[in-house]
């Protein structure tokens, strides 16, 4: 079975600029989010380099499927986002698109208005200041280390 070619293959469009550090992914976790049934998009303010251009992150969790299925959904996300962010990321923003199951089986061309959408909504939220509430933190951010755990039971006895 012979997939269908999206575009020219031998025309690329721009890079995108990645994230690759666990702080950038849970920086970006704090902002605001859209949720869909391919794909989470989670975006927010850059800290520095207001002026750089958008930098977008990938991750696929073990719900996803194996190996094989989190790569593919990660390829899926990472087209999209070449064609969609090219456009509608914003300078000075990053971006994180969490796969799920629905990555593998929705049409490409929803993925792709799904994605158009999510952006849209996103920085209306940032806009506007909603995101996550004052205070509230990213779910990684509350993970205590060994050193931490092992100092409060001691403290406990």
């Amino acid at each position: 079975m012979q997939r269908p070619i999206i575009g020219d293959p031998k025309v690329r469009g721009p890079k995108i600029q990645g994230l690759k550090k666990r702080p950038e992914f849970l920086h970006v976790a704090g902002g605001s989010r859209w949720v869909g049934e391919a794909f989470v998009l989670q975006a927010r303010a850059r800290r520095t380099g207001l002026e750089a251009p958008a930098r977008t992150g990938f991750t696929a969790s073990r719900k996803v499927g194996n190996a094989v299925a989190r790569n593919r959904a990660r390829r899926r996300l990472k087209e999209a986002a070449r064609m969609v962010l090219a456009d509608a990321g914003q300078i000075g923003h990053d971006y994180v698109l969490v796969a799920r199951r629905g990555a593998l089986c929705h049409p490409f061309s929803e993925i792709l208005s799904d994605l158009g959408k999510a952006v849209q909504k996103v920085h209306n939220k940032l806009l506007s200041g909603e995101g996550r509430a004052p205070g509230r933190q990213a779910r990684g951010d509350t993970r205590r280390t060994h050193n931490q755990a092992t100092s409060e039971a001691k403290r406990r006895t």
